[in-house]
């Protein structure tokens, strides 16, 4: 491409600085939105869980109930 002067070194790193701003902002949003519930994590991908899912699900659920002061639920 840039031997068919269809680009450039220039437009090559104007690119990535903003394309890296972009990211940047976009991390910035995703920060400050509030975080789903638990129950987010295993609702939003199958109309029925997997039993794999259910064991994953059931195994969460028990770490936090053996350590809810980490989690504060």
């Amino acid at each position: 491409m840039e031997g068919k002067g269809w680009w450039s070194q220039e437009e090559e790193q104007q690119l990535r600085d903003e394309e890296r701003v972009a990211v940047l902002q976009a991390l910035e949003r995703a920060e400050v939105k509030k975080k789903p519930g638990r129950k987010e994590l295993f609702a939003d991908v199958y109309k029925e869980k997997p039993r794999h899912l259910v064991e994953q699900e059931e195994e969460l659920e028990a770490h936090v109930k053996k350590y809810p002061e980490v989690y504060g639920d």
